[in-house]
């Protein structure tokens, strides 16, 4: 049985210093088209309080802000994630580093900045740790529901 989504989410994403359980009380979630049964976990802020460059995590997937703009990411579509820099000091030191590429199964690749960091940890190790365990849960609940991987 695959561990749950919200299990993950509750695991990885309130390790990050830049992750806020949501509260809609602004009603920023009604710029996201979200499906009805869609469970917001979160939003992921790379710069607090500034919506753009946004990721409001869900139990379906990522709702990306960039330029005024949101883009959804399903879990189905990504096929798998990697650091655009896999060293560690560089991590912790530069910004501009902290980006998660993640791979999509059309061929495309998104660069997703994850900006957040006390100066010894930085976020992107936890929400990369998070997405590919969704990643995961959804390849196996597709196997067990009969729909491939």
């Amino acid at each position: 049985m695959p561990v749950p989504i919200a299990s993950r989410a509750a695991k990885h994403l309130d390790k990050m210093f830049n992750f806020k359980k949501f509260d809609d009380s602004s009603g920023w979630a009604k710029t996201f088209t979200l499906d009805p049964d869609e469970t917001i976990f979160g939003l992921y802020e790379n710069e607090p309080g500034k919506p753009d460059g946004s990721i409001l995590i869900t139990q379906k997937g990522l709702h990306i802000t960039s330029s005024g703009k949101t883009r959804f990411v399903n879990y189905d579509d990504i096929k798998t994630g990697d650091f655009l820099h896999h060293d560690k000091h560089l991590l912790i030191h530069d910004p501009a580093a902290r980006v998660l590429l993640i791979y999509l199964t059309n061929g495309e690749t998104i660069s997703l900045p994850i900006l957040g960091s006390d100066g010894r940890y930085v976020d992107i190790a936890a929400f990369y740790s998070f997405v590919g365990g969704a990643i995961q849960t959804r390849q196996i609940e597709r196997i067990n529901s009969g729909a491939g991987s």
